[in-house]
């Protein structure tokens, strides 16, 4: 087994590069600063796409260097809701998609289309609110995306309390 680079998205304000060596070690190599909260990481090609639930925001970040984790913020919008939690990219490259739990309030889920530079377009976003409940209305009094998943050609969201 070769050395394996993956990142750690915390939900405070760092992004933690980490190196799993052939002998099973792991090591720290780099942290990379974040506005706030990244939990959920999205890497596609060059970058790196974190929800930021605590301040209801995408940000958005080169990839510098694979081997060492560092990264540089490129960019951040809004997630079009409350606590976003999930994100995926579709087959296409065309859209991203957005779970936001919604905390005490109301959830949605979003697609945001992306520019040429995988850039999410925030103008455009197609936001759709989930109503309801759960059998359980003390643990599932309303709606809450918690995952979205693009599947061939479908999207999946995965919801708690619907």
């Amino acid at each position: 087994m070769s050395n394996q680079t993956f990142l750690i998205g915390t939900g405070g304000k760092t992004i933690y590069a980490c190196c799993l060596t052939h002998d099973e070690q792991l090591l720290p190599l780099h942290e990379n600063k974040s506005e706030q909260g990244p939990s959920w990481l999205l890497a596609r090609d060059d970058l790196l796409y974190a929800a930021n639930e605590h301040d209801d925001k995408i940000e958005i970040f080169t990839i510098d260097d694979r081997i060492q984790g560092r990264l540089t913020s490129k960019s951040i919008i809004s997630s079009q809701g409350s606590t976003p939690c999930s994100l995926d990219i579709d087959s296409t490259g065309k859209w991203l998609a957005v779970a936001n739990y919604g905390g005490s309030g109301s959830s949605n889920f979003v697609l945001l289309p992306l520019n040429k530079s995988n850039i999410p377009k925030e103008n455009n976003a197609q936001i759709v609110s989930i109503d309801g409940h759960g059998p359980n209305h003390d643990r599932q009094s309303h709606s809450h995306c918690h995952q979205v998943k693009f599947y061939q050609n479908n999207l999946y969201v995965i919801d708690l309390g619907t």
